[in-house]
């Protein structure tokens, strides 16, 4: 169990902020539970909404390290975007590393990841507010460690190479 929801990325990226600021007006005003915004070069107005909430905080411009914490650390990550572009690093990162994911469809369309209740979808600010005390009470269990575990095959490392190798390899 975390005791924070957060949202990340790069903050500098018109996307990602209009994202932060949807979810700050919508969703994370609207909640008692403290939230982490993290990322790099969060503009002035981003900064600004922020400000107005106790239980929000602004982490800018993170290092490595400190990101890889945070990422592991959080009870719950909130993904939210405007549009499908395919697999975003940001849901990789917490796939791999994450506990409870609540995103909008948008996140994971074309990016092949399943859903196996070891994600949440949420499409609407209520959704993702019932979503989100729901989940702030349940822990991040074994049976959701290997169902997260399931979705992510595709996209591990060692299993890809071993995969090449067996092309490389004469019989």
């Amino acid at each position: 169990m975390g005791n924070f929801m957060l949202f990340h990325g790069n903050l500098s990226v018109a996307e990602n902020s209009e994202a932060a600021k949807w979810l700050i007006q919508n969703v994370f005003s609207k909640t008692s539970a403290r939230v982490i915004i993290a990322g790099l070069q969060p503009d002035e107005d981003l900064e600004k909404e922020i400000e107005k909430f106790d239980h929000i905080d602004l982490i800018a411009n993170p290092s490595e390290a400190k990101m890889s914490e945070l990422i592991s650390t959080a009870h719950i990550h909130v993904l939210h975007t405007a549009q499908a572009t395919g697999l975003k690093l940001k849901l990789l990162n917490v796939l791999f590393s994450g506990r409870h994911i609540i995103c909008n469809q948008h996140m994971i369309e074309g990016s092949g990841v399943l859903v196996n209740g070891s994600i949440n979808i949420a499409n609407t600010s209520e959704e993702m507010l019932l979503k989100i005390e729901e989940l702030r009470q349940i822990s991040f269990t074994d049976t959701l460690i290997t169902a997260r575990k399931e979705i992510t095959q595709p996209f591990n490392n060692q299993t890809n190479a071993q995969k090449l190798l067996s092309f490389l390899r004469p019989n």
